[in-house]
């Protein structure tokens, strides 16, 4: 019997020993988590990540965004473009470099932002209550040094 029959009559899973998959596991759950919350917007968790960025540096360029979120220029824009629509955020040429393009958010964006921040707090609060302290600031501490 081949290992994946063994785990398919065992009804355990055996999970890649690779860091990319448990990433992207953890990933997809509080994502959802955060979806389920900022749905009442009308925004996918992706969206509020964009938002969440525009709202902490607001003027901020196309690029630095995607560069700060780790996601393609492309896939950033359309999640700018969904949000200019929905009238959380727009775009101004940057007064020092006319090709330059920059993100504000609109006045909007504060009420919807406050409104849910304070919401997703408690839902990443009971995620990361998953985990024993010591790994919740372990877990916390490599994810703020990741970007540096």
């Amino acid at each position: 019997m081949i290992e994946s029959e063994a785990v398919a009559e065992s009804g355990n899973v055996v999970r890649s020993p690779l860091v990319g998959g448990a990433l992207e596991a953890v990933s997809r759950s509080l994502s959802r988590r955060i979806h389920n919350v900022v749905d009442q917007e009308k925004l996918t968790a992706d969206q509020w990540y964009v938002l969440d960025i525009i709202v902490r540096n607001d003027g901020i360029a196309m690029t630095e965004i995607a560069r700060s979120l780790g996601s393609p220029a492309p896939t950033t824009t359309k999640h700018v473009d969904r949000l200019i629509t929905t009238a959380l955020a727009f775009r101004l040429p940057d007064h020092a470099d006319r090709r330059k393009v920059l993100v504000h958010a609109s006045n909007r964006r504060g009420s919807a932002h406050s409104r849910l921040l304070p919401l997703l707090h408690r839902s990443e609060d009971s995620f990361m209550n998953q985990l024993a302290i010591p790994h919740r600031q372990v877990l916390r501490t490599v994810l703020e040094t990741w970007f540096e």
